[in-house]
């Protein structure tokens, strides 16, 4: 790994650090990870390698937001914030008090299994994150 590689990895690792620290932790860890590296991508620090959207998909009855990989899982939180902007704000906000299984619904506006389907038919590969 050259200087340059070292110096950005050092600068991924401590905005994501940054990231956990902004975030309430009122969630499940899936959705906080993804949410961290939705924000790391989103300040121009580009996406962890291997980490991109629709790796490893959820099984179809599940939602997008529960995939355990932290990349798959912001390019969907990208593709939700494309379509209500704010959704990442309201959703941190909504999980400061507590957390229930239609959080990430309110946020949104519409059922997350909804957009979710949406995304899996447009995005077999991952897009542009919003403010890059």
């Amino acid at each position: 790994m050259d200087e340059t590689q070292v110096d950005l990895a050092m600068l991924r690792a401590v905005q994501k650090g940054i990231a956990f620290v902004w975030l309430y932790d009122n969630a499940p860890n899936v959705l906080i990870n993804g949410m961290a590296e939705y924000i790391t991508t989103s300040a121009g620090l580009g996406p962890v390698s291997g980490s991109h959207g629709g790796d490893g998909w959820p099984e179809p009855d599940n939602i997008c937001w529960m995939n355990g990989n932290p990349g798959a899982v912001a390019h969907f939180l990208n593709y939700c914030e494309e379509h209500r902007r704010g959704f990442i704000q309201r959703l941190n906000q909504a999980m400061k008090c507590c957390w229930h299984d239609r959080t990430v619904d309110d946020a949104l506006g519409v059922p997350a299994q909804q957009l979710c389907a949406s995304y899996r038919s447009q995005n077999s590969v991952p897009h542009r994150m919003v403010g890059i």
